[in-house]
């Protein structure tokens, strides 16, 4: 039997993000070394405090280190839920995330996937801090993304949005990057919703997590970071293309989308005679590798045959 990949989860407060750990604490073919958290939709302390509290309903031992409570550069977000302030959990890591991250891969004799599932503030901050961290990470594999529709903006995700300085960064910091875009992974009509997801499973792990889970809203209504996830254990239902990504920091109305360059078109250029021709994307200049599509049905049947009928073995909710 192969080794399992070893993989990072940097998450933020997304219900499904509970989902996606809870597989991949399930999948023999994955090895979760540690969780991180991130601000967004809500604070930093409270997605500590509800994935402290998801581990200990499982019965799972994984370390948990808290990360950055605001973007890089730019101030707080509008919240779009409103929280009563968390306490930090007794049983956070006491090395902020970035720190913990470059411990982790350094202890680690092989490299590791970090699978981002909320903004890249903590991944930008353990390059910054500790940039011979990045040989460590076999690649970044991104649930977000979004350039035909957003989920917090016309047409921004809001996993870029609550950091997009931070993911331009990220994605040209020369690690292998793989972009999950909510556009393959819910599409803008044929999602996955959240609550009716939970309704078909019987496991009763999933009511109790309810209540670790942030008020559905329309960022967070659809299954996405589970898909993604499966695509480190089961590759032959997904397909990759590699592209150009830049993320747009500069539109009024289109901050935070992330532009992906799928025709491999980069505008146009003049010649001597004063006509003009097509300039393709050169090879050195396609930084992601995007999610093309993904056999939905049969990822959904096995996600829901791992994780769906978990009871849970820990403490109460």
């Amino acid at each position: 039997m192969e080794h399992p990949t070893k993989i990072l989860l940097d998450m933020d407060g997304d219900g499904d993000n509970l989902i996606a750990l809870a597989y991949a604490l399930q999948s023999d073919a994955l090895e979760v070394l540690g969780v991180t958290t991130c601000h967004g939709f809500v604070s930093v302390e409270t997605a500590s405090a509800a994935v402290t509290a998801f581990l200990d309903a499982m019965g799972a031992k994984v370390p948990v280190a808290m990360g950055a409570d605001r973007p890089l550069m730019r101030q707080r977000m509008p919240k779009v839920i409103r929280e009563a302030p968390a306490a930090v959990p007794a049983a956070i890591e006491p090395l902020p995330a970035w720190d913990f991250m470059a411990q982790v891969l350094e202890e680690s004799p092989e490299p590791v996937t970090v699978c981002l599932l909320g903004p890249a503030t903590n991944l930008v901050q353990l390059l910054h801090r500790h940039p011979e961290a990045a040989g460590k990470i076999q690649r970044v594999l991104f649930a977000g993304g979004s350039f035909a529709f957003g989920t917090v903006t016309a047409s921004a995700c809001h996993k870029v949005y609550f950091d997009a300085e931070a993911m331009q960064r990220l994605t040209h910091a020369g690690i292998p990057f793989y972009m999950a875009s909510v556009d393959v992974t819910s599409g803008f009509t044929n999602g996955v919703k959240l609550e009716e997801l939970l309704d078909s499973w019987s496991g009763s792990l999933w009511a109790r997590a309810r209540r670790l889970m942030p008020s559905p809203v329309p960022a967070t209504r659809f299954v996405r970071t589970p898909f993604a996830l499966l695509s480190l254990d089961h590759p032959d239902m997904f397909s990759f293309g590699r592209y150009k990504c830049e993320v747009e920091l500069h539109g009024r109305i289109t901050y935070g989308m992330t532009v992906v360059y799928l025709d491999n078109f980069d505008g146009v250029f003049e010649l001597p005679d004063g006509t003009t021709n097509r300039r393709d994307v050169a090879e050195e200049d396609k930084n992601i590798w995007y999610m093309d599509a993904f056999d939905r049905d049969k990822v959904l049947a096995i996600l829901s045959e791992v994780v769906g009928g978990l009871s849970g073995t820990g403490g109460a909710v």
